[in-house]
């Protein structure tokens, strides 16, 4: 059994920390080669959070779906695989049966069996309230599920009364202050089993779900105190061909402009450094873009070089054309931005998420639209604009991505998850069903100078590319 800090507000053992993404979080845990179920919502993705399970831990992990898609809250549903401990306290124990000089002559065979039974001892009401934690104010009872919820800041556990006796005694009462003296003063600490505690961020529990079902799809931010350097968001302005990149970086916020055609090799590096991965690419194909290269005499049936630089810490790739003979490295042809957040699209963890705006024109609101809205909510002058240049969309159909195939990590859809925010409450409660994934169905739309590729099963864009 392996031992865990709490750290209320915080963290689970500075492992599982609050506000860390989704793309890091399943980076380190991989590492930690412990498995992990992901749960997310079929049909409103952008509206329910995502569940993550970790089966060997007893832990459940829920992000947000939209956004940087942060760390919004850590439980531990099973208190067999952790001890848990707060300042020093150890709020659960294990106990291992000793077999008495009776059992010891039933045999070899009897003995491993009665050795390897455990008895697990959950968190006490009465040692977290009087002891470890101390007094806070009285908790919510709740009737219908037989529970009652202790919070205190940043942290909170769920009791079960199992005892029907002592259900019926505190449902009578009215005072909150009453039933607590009651709970805490019940001598048998089976009969008020903990069943589960969870780590957040605010002051008590129930104003923490309050805020988080007021900001289902509200665009949070990288932690301000990351040592890394972070791409908040790209503005994108399809007329000029520009990509603003709003920065961040050890607390400091600064923007750069990259131009397609115009910007180099070396101005992507200078901001970025080095890339993650890289290839170059023979292609006549792309010679289609030739028009966004003044002066540019390429002909048809030439084979062009160019090189790609992914960037998948940042949700990001860049496609530089290596033919001009400019001196700086290549010029810059594509920029490709990742929903790699997006269970639904193949690059799911490979890319992390990068967020983006894109606007006609500068300075205009003209067809403004950005990452965390579904692809039917662009509004009527984009889509109209969409649908002038291509009546169609082109259709692509891809088959599941080795990279969501990996032995560590499970994908599961839940039809159980209800639509909108206000249902965050009962999706904490909800049973995941697993049902078999289908992905790679993908519309591809133009506009302007952008392509679209939009999920076919969930309507939300997985990809943006910039040429």
């Amino acid at each position: 059994m392996s031992s865990a800090e709490l750290f209320p507000s915080e963290s689970l053992n500075k492992t599982l920390v609050l506000g860390n993404l989704l793309y890091h979080t399943v980076a380190r845990l991989r590492e930690l080669r412990q498995r992990m179920e992901i749960a997310y919502s079929q049909e409103n993705y952008l509206d329910t959070p995502l569940l993550m399970s970790l089966p060997k831990l007893g832990v459940r992990l829920m992000f947000d779906a939209a956004g940087t898609q942060a760390l919004r809250l850590i439980e531990v549903l099973n208190f067999d695989f952790l001890k848990l401990l707060y300042k020093g306290h150890y709020i659960n124990d294990i106990v291992y049966h000793t077999p008495s000089d009776e059992e010891l002559v039933l045999g070899t065979g009897a003995i491993l069996q009665l050795e390897h039974r455990k008895h697990v001892l959950s968190p006490n009401l009465k040692e977290i309230y009087n002891k470890i934690f101390g007094p806070t104010f009285p908790g919510e009872l709740h009737a219908a599920s037989r529970t009652y919820l202790l919070s205190y800041p940043g942290i909170a556990f769920r009791f079960e009364i199992r005892l029907d006796e002592l259900r019926e005694r505190i449902s009578v009462l009215k005072d909150k202050n009453q039933i607590l003296s009651k709970l805490t003063n019940w001598e048998a600490a089976t009969d008020i089993p903990c069943v589960s505690l969870a780590i957040f961020e605010g002051e008590d529990y129930s104003s923490f779900i309050t805020k988080l079902q007021q900001n289902t799809r509200k665009i949070t931010q990288p932690a301000s105190a990351s040592p890394e350097l972070a791409i908040e968001r790209v503005k994108i302005t399809l007329s000029t061909g520009t990509a603003e990149l709003q920065l961040l970086n050890k607390r400091l916020r600064s923007s750069e402009v990259l131009e397609i055609g115009k910007s180099t090799q070396q101005d992507v590096l200078r901001l970025l450094g080095p890339p993650d991965s890289y290839f170059n690419r023979f292609d006549s194909r792309l010679l289609i873009h030739k028009h966004l290269r003044p002066g540019s005499t390429a002909s048809p049936g030439t084979c062009s070089v160019y090189k790609f630089h992914n960037y998948f810490r940042h949700g990001i790739d860049f496609l530089y054309n290596l033919n001009p003979a400019t001196g700086n490295g290549g010029v810059l042809e594509k920029i490709v931005i990742y929903n790699g957040g997006n269970i639904k699209s193949l690059g799911f963890m490979q890319w992390n998420k990068c967020n983006w705006t894109i606007q006609a024109a500068p300075g205009t609101e003209s067809a403004l639209v950005n990452s965390e809205m579904y692809f039917n909510e662009f509004g009527d002058e984009f889509l109209q604009e969409i649908s002038s240049e291509n009546s169609e969309p082109v259709l692509l159909n891809r088959g599941d991505s080795d990279n969501v195939e990996d032995y560590d990590l499970e994908l599961v859809s839940s039809e159980e998850f209800k639509n909108g925010g206000a249902a965050v409450a009962e999706l904490l409660e909800s049973r995941v069903s697993k049902n078999v994934k289908t992905w790679g169905q993908l519309r591809l739309y133009g506009y302007q100078r952008c392509i679209l590729e939009v999920n076919e099963s969930n309507n939300c864009v997985s990809c943006v590319t910039i040429y």
